[in-house]
């Protein structure tokens, strides 16, 4: 809940909160509030604040002010007493900020900035309040403060301008929105005429000076005064040199903006001269923002050398990549040391070369792009990052290594060493010894190391591991071997091999090498259920224990990784172990556990099975689907002998609930013990079933489901369980009734009719629910979320769904997600806009959600064109979104996808207001088209509406999906 902290009964106050109105009844307290560094509100509140209400206070309706800029407020004569005063104070504010436009940019909106400025002007001069009464002022002739307040307003046109070309749209920051304040229009006509004076301000010798006034020299009316006489000596002086800095800083800005180079690095000389006289004058409290640094960055950007100026490395290496690479070498054996140009631009830089190189758009020296590459690799050593790969020559990265060793950090040497120990081992004999003899190698290489280095390669065992001639006598061509390394190679074999006759070999041979040898330890990731863990610690110790174990372990390996067919051969290899060696002894206790082993791995391959049939979902290609079901019924319905695990009964479940076996999975015989998802999916089956039979739904599923999301829970692993459970349903009936039942929750819990989710069959599930209070919400909506994604991933056309999720995103407040959720669900409806889109299609709360979506994302003009979709044109809201200035869409460009003939009108009257007469006559020509005559037949009008809703529609996916 926002809480406006300025408006009185909102939140308890603390200490260091100053009401407004506590300001007009003692305005002494404003200076001792401002000096407080935690004061609340923060000066730029205050100022937003003071502004808003003054708005309230006026006398009569507004004087009609003559065309100026844009809409100006109306002056100080229109208000009250009290809105007087609140003008007074918020100039008093502006004034301690020393008018700083830079942070009035950042922290106030556009248009409380204009009326500050414009009271301002009022209060220096009620004639200075006329703006294009300034084209013809005698600027020699302006008191100092005068001077300043025509100055800093002109420096304000130009910077506001400048900043909404640039950005789009003004900045207007979320503590204070005041939407109901006039906005200043800042259009081009007005920036050049500003551009004009302040280019006579630069000129201007001022003979009396410029006085910026201080918070000081404002005096507020009270009971006492009536007329209020400021004390405008009271003011920082500012010099000829700091004023004129400052000014050509803003019009070079300007320049650039409309690309006039040449003009702009005329005035930048200028402004740097200005600038080097004012740091020669004595230290004052300087009013002008500019510094060298900013300077310098608009001087390099068009192609003037700043004064006494050292380019960074950075800059030094795009010079040269702009030079076709001449002399880049020496900038990146820089950076070696430096480390300054990121690793990216580097391996852009090699890239590039080699590819211009080998089309031959540039010509470098001799072994420059070797040189190149050995830097590159250098870097990336010392940077930690990964360098194999890269070829390059002994000189080539001695050249690299030689200006980098001598400053390298132990860790880097580290590093460095690893380079070359690396380059010695892998590369050729010639290489190799070439490498040897440089002076780098020898300065992070001992001579042990060296010619360690420089030995022959060791045999690697893992080829011979598992050979017969290892197994009885060692051939005698063959070198002797460490027996630990020979236990490591088989160990290798164990854990990465999926052949059964090798890991049948290895096993042997390991029980030969280690009989103590616990094959659990080789690889912790090794789980197999208890149950299955326990039939086989009930087999004979030895190879056959381990052998069964590793086989299980790789089964369910490969099932994890989705083999699927080779997971059920090593069940089957598991299963016909057992029963060759269990069976070779005819005792009863045996005979037992073979019965027992071929139920489990035949319940585990149906396991294998129901992950392949969910895996593969929907197309089932290769799958017996009658046949998997009656195996999970079979197993449902096991009450007897040796009975199945949970986790097993629960995938059977789900298998049964998505392949539409509703009676048999209800039917199945209840668990003594509660488990959640075997009580889940019969319950969900259920509904399903009473849907379908056209009868009273069932109230178990809702109850069994919403006591998952009370807050007392006690069982807190319960709703990532749910989830689970919930996305793995893959039947779209069932999919649908759980999804209706969260949405129903959601909206009872919310209990806001404005944010409610519109769902199928949302109306089967009770209204209300006991202490809805003890229920949490956002568990509800992160679950709805959840399974929609899952669902959408499994049917992206189901148009109910898309529109479901666009609600969801809008409840939330992600207007951009919603909007291409709706416009998804109306691309699905209408078969990729191959349909007309009918009123039947999509609702009217779909269309006024996408308004108010459009809306918040600034895009007003969009916004006013779909409210021609709804049942009733919403006229008020489409004049008021046409009538803003501040779009970040198209705008005008949109115009040929309006077909109701009042909004046409509506914008040529708009336009003409406004002197847009480009775009008056675009309306016009498009209100003139035949198809829109508004005699026309219903049968053409309607043709016409299809059209134009259908090539909006299109432009709305491009911007949004695209």
């Amino acid at each position: 809940m926002d809480v406006d902290l300025l408006r009185p009964g909102t939140v308890p106050l603390s200490p260091d909160t100053t009401l407004w109105f506590e300001f007009l009844l003692d305005p002494s307290r404003l200076e001792k509030h401002l000096e407080n560094p935690v004061g609340d509100p923060s000066p730029t509140e205050l100022v937003s604040k003071f502004i808003s209400v003054s708005e309230g206070e006026k006398d009569g309706p507004p004087q009609e002010l003559p065309p100026g800029l844009g809409f100006l407020p109306p002056p100080l004569q229109n208000y009250n007493r009290r809105g007087k005063c609140l003008k007074i104070l918020a100039v008093k504010v502006a004034a301690y900020l020393k008018f700083d436009l830079d942070l009035f940019e950042n922290k106030i909106p556009l248009n409380v900035q204009a009326i500050v400025l414009k009271d301002l002007l009022d209060a220096v001069s009620s004639d200075l309040v006329h703006i294009p009464d300034h084209q013809t002022l005698n600027l020699d002739e302006l008191e100092p403060h005068a001077l300043f307040a025509v100055f800093l307003y002109h420096r304000w046109v130009l910077k506001a301008y400048v900043s909404s070309t640039i950005n789009g749209k003004p900045t207007k920051p979320n503590s204070v929105m005041m939407n109901d304040l006039p906005c200043e229009d800042v259009n081009e006509a007005a920036s050049e005429r500003s551009l004009s004076i302040l280019k006579k301000l630069s000129v201007t010798k001022m003979p009396r000076g410029m006085m910026m006034p201080k918070l000081a020299t404002f005096t507020v009316l009270s009971e006492y005064v009536a007329d209020v006489v400021h004390k405008w000596d009271v003011g920082l002086p500012i010099s000829f040199n700091q004023f004129r800095c400052q000014v050509l800083m803003d019009i070079a800005s300007y320049l650039m903006l409309r690309e006039s180079y040449k003009d702009a690095q005329v005035t930048l000389r200028e402004c740097q001269f200005a600038f080097d006289l004012w740091k020669r004058e004595p230290e004052i409290d300087a009013y002008c923002t500019v510094t060298t640094d900013l300077i310098s960055g608009y001087c390099i950007a068009v192609g003037i050398t700043p004064n006494n100026f050292t380019p960074s490395l950075n800059q030094e290496f795009h010079n040269l990549v702009q030079d076709q690479y001449l002399s880049i070498n020496r900038v990146v054996e820089r950076d070696n040391i430096m480390k300054e140009i990121p690793l990216m631009y580097r391996d852009c830089l090699e890239l590039d070369v080699t590819s211009e190189v080998a089309n031959g758009k540039v010509t470098v020296y001799r072994d420059g792009l070797v040189q190149v590459q050995a830097s590159n690799v250098v870097r990336r050593a010392l940077h930690g990052g990964c360098w194999q790969g890269t070829r390059v020559t002994p000189s080539a990265l001695h050249k690299a290594l030689a200006a980098v060793i001598p400053r390298a950090t132990d860790i880097e040497r580290r590093r460095l060493k690893y380079l070359v120990g690396e380059t010695l081992v892998n590369g050729d004999l010639p290489t190799c010894r070439e490498m040897t003899d440089l002076p780098s190698t020898r300065a992070l290489l001992t001579e042990d190391e060296l010619s360690l280095a420089m030995e022959a390669d060791y045999n690697d065992p893992i080829p011979h591991a598992l050979s017969s001639s290892d197994m009885d006598v060692e051939s005698p061509d063959e070198t002797h071997r460490s027996p630990s390394l020979e236990l490591a190679a088989v160990e290798r074999v164990l854990t990465s091999s999926y052949d059964a006759h090798d890991l049948k070999q290895a096993v042997t041979k390991v029980m030969i090498l280690d009989p103590t040898i616990n094959m659990a330890t080789l690889n912790k990731n090794w789980e197999i259920p208890i149950p299955i863990n326990n039939l086989v610690l009930s087999l004979p110790a030895g190879f056959l224990q381990n052998y069964c174990f590793l086989l299980l372990a790789k089964a369910y390996e490969l099932d994890q990784l989705k083999n699927f067919r080779q997971a059920r051969a090593m069940m089957a290899s598991v299963r016909d172990e057992i029963n060759r060696a269990m069976m070779a002894s005819l005792r009863d206790e045996n005979s037992q556990v073979v019965a027992k082993a071929n139920q489990f791995i035949m319940w585990e391959i149906l396991l294998i099975d129901i992950h392949q049939f969910h895996a593969e979902w929907p197309e089932e290609k290769y799958m017996d689907i009658v046949n998997l079901s009656n195996r999970c019924i079979a197993l449902m319905h096991k009450s007897e002998g040796c009975l199945p695990r949970f986790s097993l009964k629960e995938e059977c479940a789900l298998t049964l609930l998505n392949t539409c076996h509703w009676a048999a999975l209800i039917a199945a015989p209840v668990s003594k013990h509660s488990v959640l998802m075997l009580d889940l999916y019969p319950a969900i089956a259920a509904a399903c079933e009473d849907i379908m039979h056209q009868k009273k739904i069932s109230p178990e599923i809702w109850d069994k489901l919403i006591t998952m999301f009370a807050t007392n829970q006690k069982r807190r692993d319960s709703l990532p369980v749910v989830t689970t459970a919930l996305c793995s349903i893959a039947e779209i009936n069932a999919i649908a009734i759980v999804i209706s039942l969260l949405a129903r929750l959601h909206n009872i819990l919310i209990d806001q009719p404005q944010m409610e989710l519109y769902a199928q069959n949302v109306h089967l599930w009770p209204n209300s629910i006991k202490t809805p209070s003890q229920y949490n919400l956002k568990s509800v909506t992160e679950i709805i979320f959840e399974v929609l994604t899952m669902a959408l991933s499994r049917y992206p056309n189901n148009v109910h769904w898309l529109k479901l999720l666009g609600d969801l995103h809008f409840v939330n407040g992600h207007h951009m997600p919603a909007l291409r959720s709706y416009i998804e669900a109306i691309i699905a409806a209408t078969d990729c806009f191959s349909r007309p889109l009918h009123k039947n299609l999509v609702e009217d709360h779909i269309y006024k959600r996408m308004i108010k979506c459009c809306s918040t994302l600034q895009c007003h003009t969009q916004a006013g064109i779909l409210c021609q979709f709804l049942d009733e044109v919403d006229y008020t809201t489409a004049y008021k979104s046409l009538s803003e200035a501040g779009c970040s869409d198209s705008m005008d460009s949109y115009y040929d996808c309006i077909w109701d003939v009042n909004i046409l009108e509506f914008l040529i009257n708009l336009h003409t207001k406004r002197g847009e007469h480009h775009r008056k006559q675009k309306v016009i020509r498009i209100i003139g088209l035949l198809e829109l005559n508004s005699n026309n037949n219903e049968e053409i009008k309607r043709e016409a509406e299809n059209l134009r809703k259908g090539r909006f529609m299109r432009a709305m996916a491009e911007q949004y999906l695209s």
